[in-house]
Order: structure tokens, then sequence, then C-alpha cells
């Protein structure tokens, strides 16, 4: 099987008591098992996993110990965790001069240029829209149902 990019939605609703959505559920039960391997995700996902469990709603929000403690239970100890060489990350900045890439979708092209240097074939997201239009050839980029539908 290919490598396989998580992005940020995958850990957030997977991990979210109650699950908004089974499939990312089903994913991180597949990493737990070991079912799963070859999983890769960035530094980034990471930071924005704590940044989000952190500030939902009262009734959800988890305290910052307790984010961290999922990102070691569920994600330090089963996917590789990423990042551009700052090399690679300044070309690829350099790059984004006169392209359609701006404002927030830097953040999901940065993302998906992580995959592509962790030579990932696939990206599960929750946002198909953003990722379709800024992942490098080569990698598909599925929502996590089909994910699940293909692969488990």
């Amino acid at each position: 099987m290919k490598k396989v990019f998580l992005d940020t939605s995958i850990f957030v609703s997977g991990l979210l008591d109650p699950s908004p959505d089974p499939a990312c559920r089903s994913i991180i039960e597949a990493l737990k098992a070991r079912r799963l391997r070859s999983c890769v995700t960035a530094r980034h996902c990471c930071l924005e996993f704590f940044s989000v469990m952190t500030r939902l709603p009262p009734e959800y929000r988890l305290s910052a110990e307790a984010a961290v403690a999922l990102l070691e239970e569920h994600v330090f100890d089963r996917v590789s965790v990423c990042d551009l060489p700052v090399d690679v990350a300044t070309v690829w900045m350099r790059g984004l001069g006169g392209s359609d890439i701006v404002g927030g979708l830097v953040y999901d092209a940065h993302l998906a240029q992580v995959a592509a240097s962790s030579r990932c074939g696939v990206l599960v997201t929750g946002n198909l829209k953003n990722f379709r239009q800024v992942a490098p050839h080569g990698i598909e980029v599925l929502s996590a149902q089909q994910f699940v539908d293909r692969i488990l």
C-alpha cells in the first residue's frame, strides 16, 4: 500500500467524543489496532489539532494536557510526523509567487507538499476541495469515507 498522509481533520473528527464522522473514527481504530501502517502527518497538523481541541465549545474542549495526551497516544506513537526541510520549504515558498495559492490555501498547499516530500500516494482529508486544488501530481485526495471504503 502507498504511504498515506492524514490531515488534521481526520484526527479531530476521529478523536472527538462523540465523533462526528464514523469513517474518521474507523481510521483512528485501524491505527490503534496497527491494521493501518505507513501513515504520515505534518507537524503543522499536530499544532492545528492542539489548537482546535483546546478552543472547542466548553462541553467538548480539552485541556492542553489532554490534547497532548491524545497526540502522544494516537499520533506520535502510530504516525510519522514530518515537515519540509528549511531549504525545500524556502524553494517551495518562492514558487508560490505569482500563483493562485494565497491566503489560507497556503496552509493546505504546504501540507500537500509535506505529503509529496514524504512520498505519500494518498492524502486523506475532510477538505477535499482545497486539497484537490493544491495537491501535487501523483497524490490522490480522498475523504475519510472514500479511504475507509477502499482500504479498510
